[in-house]
C-alpha cells in the first residue's frame, strides 16, 4: 500500500514549478520580464512543459521506487 498517496501530484507540481521558474529567469536574463511578454512566456512555457511530461516517465521519472531511492536514477 502507498503511504504517500499524493506523492506523485507533488513530484509533478515540483516539475511544474521548476519549469516555470527556469522560463521566467530565462526571459528575465534578457530584459522581457513583463506583463507585455506574457504571451511569449506561455508559448514558451507549455511546449517545455509538455515535452517533459511526455519523456519524464520514459526514464521512470514519476516511478515511486525510483524517486525513493536516488541512487537508481
Amino acid at each position: 500500500m502507498n503511504r504517500f498517496p499524493g506523492r506523485k501530484i507533488i513530484l509533478a507540481a515540483g516539475d511544474v514549478a521548476a519549469i516555470a521558474v527556469i522560463t521566467l529567469v530565462g526571459f528575465a536574463s534578457h530584459g522581457e520580464l513583463k506583463i507585455s511578454f506574457a504571451g511569449r512566456m506561455f508559448t514558451t512555457f507549455l511546449p517545455l512543459l509538455a515535452g517533459w511530461f511526455l519523456i519524464a516517465p520514459w526514464p521512470g521519472l514519476f516511478d515511486l521506487q525510483m524517486v525513493s531511492a536516488p541512487r537508481l536514477l
